[in-house]
């Protein structure tokens, strides 16, 4: 938020996770499902995905600060589940959408098997930037140094 304030919107901006979307992931699988947070109902189930196993912080990216962010956002009264590490369920249906880090500790196969997972369940997937950039108002901003992907949420085709 404070990010996006500061810097002049003539100036790039962009978040590692998005980064890492496009340089492991799918830009476009991981964006194109954004709109989808502003369905969600109250009780609805978000699966949250950490590549790594790391220890746990008072106020967590993962655990804490996005789903207070995304239940700020929406309004509504949202269940979240947490994965870290290598495993996540094999069985997605009870959930209505994901969210998954950048995937810095995971290497490109490994990310593209997880959103695979994810298609077969024709679960929607955005990643920690995308959620986070929509939750501050700073999306599609955050996508404009991506210009095949960003035309699709600003209606520009390059600015």
């Amino acid at each position: 938020m404070k990010v996006a304030a500061d810097v002049a919107k003539n100036i790039p901006l962009t978040t590692f996770s998005v980064l890492f979307a496009r340089y492991k992931g799918d830009l476009q699988q991981l964006t194109e499902n954004v709109h989808r947070l502003n369905s969600l109902k109250d009780g609805d189930q978000i699966i949250i995905i950490e590549a790594c196993s790391h220890h746990s912080q008072p106020d967590d990216l993962g655990r804490v600060k996005i789903p207070r962010w995304l239940t700020n956002h929406t309004g509504r009264k949202l269940k979240f589940d947490f994965f870290a590490g290598k495993e996540i369920p094999t069985n997605l249906k009870k959930y209505k959408m994901g969210i998954h880090c950048g995937g810095c500790m995971l290497n490109q196969k490994e990310m593209e098997s997880r959103l695979e997972s994810f298609k077969e369940f024709k679960l929607p997937i955005i990643n920690y930037g995308i959620a986070i950039s929509y939750a501050h108002n700073a999306f599609p901003r955050v996508l404009k140094i991506f210009p095949e992907v960003y035309s699709k949420f600003s209606g520009k085709k390059n600015e």
